[in-house]
């Protein structure tokens, strides 16, 4: 099945991802935005995109499919409440494939692609998943491709993760929440024109997160704000920036990550390079 391929603000976009790869591994986009009309301001550059989710195997679960597939093209906003409280035994999803079309550097068109196969969600309780796990996934960019492993984690609290970003009912605890736990990242490849590399195995004990003084659909608007006034926004705008910004470089924590190494290759301006990096006894570079 196809998802409605939908349009937004490209600076809207990049903040809802943003503030997305902070909270986990890979996800889609939160949010949905509208764009504000041309005669108001400059018109931002289309950042248009598409889901496809051809099959969903819900065991004892307690949402329908459609809900499902409306959440994972990227409408969680409204179904915030029934994804906090998600249960199922399993839910699998052998393939996604997200695409999208931008506007690139000097109005050049920016296309790209991403697959995620064999997505499995285990033993899931109160938005609480028991265990968690993307089989591979593979990212076409222009002239740049990846392949990455498979990636997984335990206790992913989606519960939690919506209560940090101000989606559900603030809670009572504003501590510190763990969000994974035991991620495991095996690794992967990426191949240009003029590089090529091996990434290592990547594994991090547990990934925890605090609610946010300002809620995401605040955060939305206030980059909608500053869209609409073509990047000279007001100062009482910009000291709102400030905070958010100051508020989440201390909203989210995690144990050290342990990364068995990086090794690249390539050609730069005809010379010849390989480089490779490699962590400590601690597991850091």
């Amino acid at each position: 099945m196809t998802l409605a391929t939908r349009s937004r603000s490209r600076l809207s976009a990049l903040t809802a991802a943003c503030l997305l790869t902070l909270a986990m591994p890979a996800s889609p986009v939160f949010a949905k935005t509208k764009e504000k009309p041309a005669a108001e301001t400059t018109a931002p550059s289309p950042f248009d995109y598409k889901f496809e989710i051809p099959t969903i195997d819900l065991v004892g679960a307690n949402m329908d499919e459609a809900t499902l597939r409306d959440i994972l093209g990227g409408n969680i906003v409204p179904h915030a409440a029934e994804l906090a409280a998600l249960d199922a035994a399993s839910i699998t999803i052998p393939q996604i494939n997200f695409t999208y079309a931008t506007v690139g550097d000097k109005g050049a068109p920016a296309t790209g692609t991403v697959k995620y196969t064999d997505i499995v969600l285990s033993d899931v309780v109160d938005g609480v998943v028991g265990s968690v796990a993307v089989g591979a996934t593979t990212v076409e960019a222009r002239d740049v491709s990846s392949t990455f492993g498979t990636m997984s984690a335990k206790q992913l609290n989606i519960a939690a993760m919506l209560g940090a970003f101000g989606l559900v009912p603030e809670p009572t605890d504003t501590s510190f929440q763990t969000i994974y736990a035991d991620f495991t990242a095996e690794g992967g490849t990426i191949s240009g024109p003029d590089a090529d590399c091996e990434i290592g195995k990547v594994t991090l004990d547990e990934f925890q997160a605090r609610p946010l003084k300002t809620n995401f659909l605040e955060i939305i608007a206030l980059a909608s704000e500053m869209e609409a006034n073509d990047g000279n926004p007001p100062p009482e705008t910009v000291g709102k920036l400030l905070r958010i910004y100051a508020d989440l470089f201390t909203a989210f924590k995690s144990t050290p990550a342990h990364f068995s190494g990086l090794d690249c290759s390539g050609d730069a301006d005809g010379e010849q390079f390989a480089m490779k990096a490699r962590p400590d006894h601690h597991g850091r570079l």
